[in-house]
This record gives C-alpha cells, structure tokens and sequence, in this order.
C-alpha cells in the first residue's frame, strides 16, 4: 500500500509539472497579449475559445463581463480544446452548467485543455459554462473628436513675438490596478479598433476629419 501511495504521488507531481511548461506556450495560437481586441459582436474582448487543441476549428469569443450558464445554447456544450485568455483577464471555466461542479481559472495566456489534467481525465471538451473578467473595465465609449483652441497671441508691439502651444496626442488609462506596457498597448488598440469602426461608419460624433486609425 506504501509503494502504491508513493507512485501515486509521483505521477501527480509530474502531471503538475507538465500543465506548467505548457500552460503558456503559443503554438499555433495567436499573441494572448493582443488577441482581438474587439469581439466578433464589437465587446470589449476577454478570451478566445476553439474547438481544436491547438487554436484550430471553430472558434467564439467571449467578452470583458461576460456570464454564460449554458455553452449549450451556442452548440458549444463539452466543446472547447483551447482558450486564448486576454493578458490581465481570467477566464473561469466550469464542467458543468449553471456553474456547478468542477472549475478552474485560466489566466491571461495560451491554454491546451487536454493537458489540462482532472482526475483520470483533462478538460478538453468538458466546459458547459464561464464568466470571464479583467482587471480593467470593458472598452465601451462613444467615439468623439472636436476642434479646441488651443493658443491665441495678438501682437500689440512693433516687434515679432514668439507664440508657442503644447499638444499632446495618446490615451491615458485611469484605473487604480497598476497595468503593464502590454496591457496598455492592448487598450490602445481597442480605442484604436472603436474609432476605426466610428470612422468606417461616418460616425456624426467625428468632426474633425483627423484619421484617428493612423
């Protein structure tokens, strides 16, 4: 019983290491840093989920937020191979649904379910529901540009005089959970990916005629 116990333990602790080494090797899956960064629906996105164990198939997004109970309403009951979880984002996958019975959080990275260990098994095809959530909130302002005066000089003098103005051009993101370069650059190119839409769609909050895709 001893000798059983021991190698138990053993296989264990290999399997543990094993789910380590993969958990954020890319393969054949895009940058988790800046997946989307808009959903297939225009959310603010959270993970990419694929039927294959690779990234490959079929695939559905799931946003900043987001709740499903039943993956079945989508066909996508015991479907999922593979999820793509947004950098600063945690994807909370459940084996059954209405969140019930095992559950496991994948972090902001690339994860292969079926090295994805449970009991005898691995999680490969055994998601029915989630929720997916980041440490920032979802992208989802209403694109606007105008024209400001940013300088005004009036020469009363029989001199030339030198008028000067600063300008500033970027985002700034205000939340109280310090972020990385990455996550920032992710933000920056969901802003981006809202304006492009804006301006694709002749947006009448865009008046300026700058091409903020650029």
């Amino acid at each position: 019983m001893e000798f059983y116990t021991m190698n138990f333990l053993s296989v264990i602790i290999i399997q543990v290491i094993w789910m380590a080494n993969f958990s954020f090797v890319q393969g054949g899956c895009p940058d988790y840093r800046y997946i989307g960064p808009r959903t297939k629906g225009g959310n603010s996105i959270c993970a990419k989920m694929y039927d294959g164990t690779n990234c490959d198939y079929g695939e559905i997004d799931a946003f900043n937020g987001e709740l499903v109970s039943d993956m079945g309403h989508w066909g996508w009951n015991d479907r999922v191979g593979s999820i793509v979880v947004r950098e600063g984002c945690t994807y909370h996958g459940y084996w059954s649904e209405g969140y019930t019975n095992a559950d496991k959080f994948f972090t902001g990275g690339v994860w292969y379910l079926n090295l994805m260990h449970i009991g005898f098994g691995d999680w490969a095809d055994d998601l029915s529901s989630y929720s997916c959530d980041c440490i920032f909130p979802p992208v989802d302002c209403t694109p606007v540009d105008e024209w400001k005066q940013l300088a005004s000089c009036t020469n009363n003098l029989d001199s030339v005089i030198q008028c000067e103005y600063s300008k500033s051009h970027g985002f700034h993101v205000s939340i109280s959970t310090t972020v990385s370069v990455s996550i920032e650059k992710s933000i920056g190119l969901e802003l981006k990916a809202v304006f492009g839409v804006a301006e694709a769609g002749g947006s009448a909050s865009l008046t300026t005629g700058y091409s903020w895709t650029q």
